[in-house]
């Protein structure tokens, strides 16, 4: 039961403070037995929890062979410690026969004491916190709009005056909101908050850090930029548990985050994170949302509250109308004169549901009316605020409703262009209607860049905004959205998403489709595919309603790509979802005129067929988008031709066309050297070509230069610190000492790509550190383990959907068996090999498949059968002009039994033909027999 931190916690006046095994009270120190702290801290850490008395007995004492009677005492000194009774208990509940609780709760305080009928509520939320020192804590305030749960969340924090609070809001957006906007708003408060924060995000999450470039240094965003390259949206989801784990070690946190209706999707995943793990302590997370809007629009967060709730991660207040009681005590507290009225608290709870905003409204508005007796008492809450709006002047009506559409929040100068009055007029107007219960209330203050200052101001409630927002026709609407969308654009206030809403609310469909375009970018840039795969099949649909005579194809092209990036980040570069949005834009590609979008585009789609396996396809395109390349005087695009055709051919066993290809390609990239446009690759296009050259170079027998390289490959991308390309080039790296049978080697790299998928959460990393790792243990003597790892490693990437390497793993997993003396599963996963291969066109891989077939015949004994398939591997190794390839077939006929004359003497020739290595073993290996 004992938990991993120290319990320290404040409750009726007394502090206990595990850690220093001490309980005072007032700042005096109260005298307890060593056991009876322990005892205390152990009920303590549960509170409202029932704990049996062999659990206590346990926790305390170690085992069971002390008696009750000892327990009893025990609880009896805590008792007189803390002056409880036992009779009528504060702090220690016994329950007969079966245990104690802990009751204590803190003081309420005077903020508290002012909130009606919520004291239940209240009371679970300070539980909660006690609870969040050892275990972290989500709470989820769930109620209509009106119903009272900000007032109930800020009577909490104001209550909690020994914990670092901040607050993120969701936004009601016209549209989608941007991803993950309440928790960067936490992270600015906290960097505003603590001036050691921004230091502990560049260590623990610098992902977060990239997204808040106004924390950065100079030089800081683009170094960051191209060190969280190639990461996974899961990347950012650790980070943000690792930052607040080492936060919270330091100071205990209360995260709110209010309106979760309205909340996107990245910001749902990750809050769903940190409600799953078990190790996040002194953190709580409070939430709040309307439920009736969640189920209404099917939002997931009505799906995600409901299993938490059940898996006991999460609990859960919905707060309830008022009672008879409850109005009639808020009518004597604030409208004392009102509750005097006969029949006026019955009225109001009749007319008002006990919704609280509608009680507090209607008590307001009857007492502007003097509790006339003739007052006529509106129907709904609606209706009582179209009431009260009759009452403003035209003025403030039309001001009123034009900050409506800038949104739930609005900065005056934004809302003052909207209107054409001065932002001296349109600041005084607003802050007049702060007063009381008014419409609206104060936010910060902004410093703009000038320096100058700039007022913000929020509606008081969701709700106010709502009926401004509803009184405006259709063409007005539309016309104040357009003019919103402009005063935001031309004041640089913008973000994407919030204009694309804007736009679509105006009708300006092509407008808003850009920007959509633009906020899927975005959205892509925080590492939040499933928000950019939103963003990008909402601009599809209201390209959709576009007329023929509107310019959309490039729009659309350009909109396929980025779901084909998202797709692939979500499921896989190779995946169904990400293939089916190149399909798509392929297709539609064909019906296009020459561009660079054009030519960038096949090269994206390119790389999807070959890792499904789609050579042909693969090589198809990187032609054409050569012969753009070539038409438009691309380099880039030249560039990209290069790599994907000398991949291509290297894989179809057209070694030495795939190895002009890609040192043409390296020498036009070096040749652009820092005019290389590697944002337009997911992978440095220089260690890519580096590293793949340096695996094709083998079966060219010219060793050397394949080790030089993978060395190349491997020190470029540690230069640049991009993650994916240092990925790339020490799988490539890892490969290379495969196929020259250096195993410690291999072991070493294998390890390296499992730290980089650690860190970075990068799929590719998982199979292939999987992969080799496996083959390494099959060398070193754990066959079966390492068959295990290597099936472990393929099955990953082919639930991303590659088919390439898969022959090559394949391969692997048979020689393990072969090294178990599985013989028989040997030769079944060499069948599937082979004819996977024979289906795809991998004709480089078919010689490695023969010579194992020809090492599985020689372990049954089997010398002819042997001979039979390393004739066949030679003759296409000699027909694929891959002399490497050639030289490891030879060396295995010149060790047969009986060897002939003609097969050593064909190794010999071919061993001193090759440029000399005398770190290859093979070689090694050729030239000592030849000799001997």
């Amino acid at each position: 039961m004992a938990a991993d931190k120290p319990l320290k916690l404040r409750f009726d006046g007394f502090e206990l403070d595990e850690a220093n095994a001490r309980l005072s009270c007032a700042g005096q120190p109260v005298a307890l037995q060593p056991k009876a702290l322990a005892l205390l801290c152990e009920l303590a850490r549960e509170p409202g929890r029932l704990l049996s008395k062999d659990a206590l007995l346990d926790a305390v004492w170690g085992h069971r062979h002390v008696s009750e009677s000892v327990l009893k005492t025990t609880v009896s000194a805590l008792r007189q410690a803390l002056g409880d009774d036992p009779r009528q208990a504060r702090f220690i509940e016994t329950a007969a026969r079966q245990g104690y609780r802990f009751i204590g709760m803190p003081a309420l305080s005077p903020s508290s004491r002012d909130l009606i009928g919520r004291a239940t509520a209240l009371q679970q939320l300070h539980r909660a916190w006690q609870c969040s020192q050892t275990a972290r804590q989500l709470l989820w305030v769930t109620g209509e709009a009106g119903i009272g749960k900000t007032h109930l969340i800020e009577t909490f924090i104001a209550d909690c005056t020994d914990v670092l609070c901040v607050r993120g809001q969701c936004i009601e957006h016209f549209g989608s909101g941007e991803p993950y906007l309440p928790w960067l708003e936490l992270l600015g408060e906290l960097s505003r908050r603590d001036e050691q924060f921004v230091a502990l995000l560049r260590v623990a999450a610098p992902m977060w850090l990239l997204q808040l470039p106004w924390l950065c240094e100079a030089g800081e965003h683009e170094a960051l930029r191209s060190a969280c390259g190639g990461a996974n949206p899961l990347r950012m989801l650790r980070e943000m548990a690792e930052l607040l784990t080492r936060f919270s070690s330091k100071r205990p946190l209360l995260l709110v985050l209010e309106d979760l209706h309205w909340c996107d999707t990245a910001s749902l995943h990750l809050l769903e994170y940190l409600a799953r793990r078990r190790d996040l302590t002194r953190v709580m997370l409070l939430c709040s949302q309307r439920l009736a809007e969640l189920r209404a629009s099917g939002h997931p967060l009505d799906a995600l509250r409901h299993d938490l709730n059940l898996r006991g991660l999460s609990e859960e207040i919905v707060l309830q109308p008022f009672s008879m009681d409850e109005v009639a005590e808020y009518l004597a507290r604030r409208h004392p004169h009102l509750q005097a009225a006969p029949g006026m608290s019955a009225l109001l709870l009749q007319r008002s549901g006990g919704l609280p905003l509608f009680v507090e409204s209607l008590a307001g508005d009857l007492h502007e009316a003097c509790a006339q007796p003739d007052w006529p008492v509106p129907e709904d809450l609606y209706g009582l605020l179209r009431r009260q709006v009759e009452r403003l002047s035209e003025y403030v009506r039309a001001l009123l409703e034009a900050a409506s559409v800038c949104g739930t929040e609005f900065r005056v100068g934004v809302l003052a262009s909207v209107l054409g009055c001065a932002e001296t007029q349109v600041q005084s107007a607003c802050q007049a209607l702060t007063g009381g219960h008014g419409w609206l209330v104060a936010q910060e203050v902004v410093a703009l860049g000038d320096g100058t200052l700039e007022g913000r101001f929020a509606f008081r409630h969701a709700l106010y905004r709502q009926v401004f927002y509803q009184r405006l026709d259709g063409m007005r609407r539309a016309r104040l959205h357009r003019a919103v969308a402009a005063v935001l654009l031309a004041r640089g206030l913008s973000m994407a998403a919030e204009l694309a809403g804007h736009l679509e609310q105006g009708k300006d469909l092509p407008a808003a489709v850009r920007q959509l375009g633009y906020a899927a970018d975005g959205a892509l840039e925080r590492f939040a595919p499933q928000q950019a795969l939103q963003f990008v099949r909402h601009a599809m649909e209201l390209l959709a309603q576009l007329t023929s005579t509107e310019p959309s194809t490039e729009r659309q092209l350009d909109l396929l790509l980025k779901g084909g990036v998202a797709s692939a980040q979500l499921h896989g570069m190779a995946s169904d979802e990400a293939s089916a949005f190149y399909a798509r834009a392929q297709a539609l590609a064909e019906r296009m005129p020459d561009s660079a979008q054009l030519g960038w585009g096949l090269a994206g789609i390119a790389q999807v067929r070959y890792g499904r396996g789609e050579y042909q396809a693969a090589r198809q395109l990187s032609e054409r988008v050569a012969a753009l390349a070539s038409r438009l005087g691309e380099s880039g695009l030249a560039i990209a031709a290069c790599n994907m055709g000398g991949m291509v051919c290297a894989v179809l066993g057209e070694h030495e066309r795939g190895r002009l290809l890609l040192e043409r390609g390296i020498e036009l990239g070096r040749a652009l050297a820092e005019q290389l446009p590697r944002q337009r690759f997911f992978v440095d296009p220089l260690v890519a070509m580096l590293g793949h050259l340096a695996l094709h170079l083998v079966p060219l027998g010219l060793f050397e230069q394949a080790i030089m390289h993978a060395e190349a490959a491997l020190a470029r991308a540690r230069e640049l610190a991009h993650p994916m390309s240092l990925a790339v080039a020490t799988r490539c790296a890892g490969m290379l000492d495969l196929l020259l049978g250096r195993e410690l080697q291999v072991a070493t790299r294998a390890d390296e790509l499992a730290q980089l998928h650690a860190r970075h959460g990068m799929h590719q990393a998982d199979g292939a550190w999987r992969i080799l790792s496996g083959w390494a243990m099959a060398q070193a003597g754990e066959a079966t383990a390492g068959y295990a790892r290597i099936r472990e490693g393929g099955a990953i990437l082919q639930r991303l959907g590659m088919l390439a390497g898969h022959v090559q793993m394949l391969s692997f997993a048979a020689e393990a068996q072969l090294l178990a003396a599985e013989g028989g599963r040997a030769v079944a996963l060499i069948d599937e090999a082979e004819a996977l291969a024979m289906r795809l066109g991998e004709r480089a891989r078919v010689p490695e498949l023969w010579l194992l077939r020809a090492r599985t015949e020689l372990a049954h004994g089997a010398r002819g059968s042997a001979e039979h398939w390393l004739r066949r591997a030679l003759a296409e190794a000699r027909e694929q002009h891959a002399a490497g390839t050639e030289l490891i077939v030879l060396l295995a006929l010149s060790r047969l039994p009986e060897p002939a004359t003609h097969d050593i003497e064909a190794l010999r020739r071919v061993s001193h033909a090759l440029p000399p290595a005398a770190q290859v073993r093979v070689l090694r290996e050729a030239l000592a027999l030849t000799e001997s």
